[in-house]
């Protein structure tokens, strides 16, 4: 039995044309969403936000991200981290080897 879609994200995840190649995380108790993608947006020449994502209860463009080019992963998650510090968050990264599979650290 399939699991009901109720976030944007899990569409997404449930495409066969989307890779997860790594996550970014933090806890927090402040909504930080649209800082988050601004920022990242902001930092990022590789980052294309998607009109409308995640957004529907604010007024950004979009809180999903596209990179184009995955040539250097550390460096990526590194430029998220720092986006994520900048906000006070402490960002736990997982970066993969392939859908599912950790890197060994």
């Amino acid at each position: 039995m399939r699991k009901k879609s109720y976030w944007h994200v899990d569409y997404v995840l449930r495409s066969a044309k989307t890779t997860v190649k790594g996550v970014v995380y933090a806890r927090s108790y402040e909504k930080l969403e649209c800082k988050l993608a601004s920022q990242l947006t902001n930092e990022s020449k590789e980052a294309i936000p998607i009109d409308g994502f995640g957004c529907s209860d604010c007024k950004c463009k979009s809180h999903l991200l596209l990179l184009r080019e995955w040539t250097d992963p550390p460096a990526t998650l590194r430029m998220i981290e720092r986006v994520f510090k900048s906000l006070g968050l402490s960002p736990v990264s997982i970066l993969l080897k392939r859908a599912g599979q950790k890197v060994d650290a």
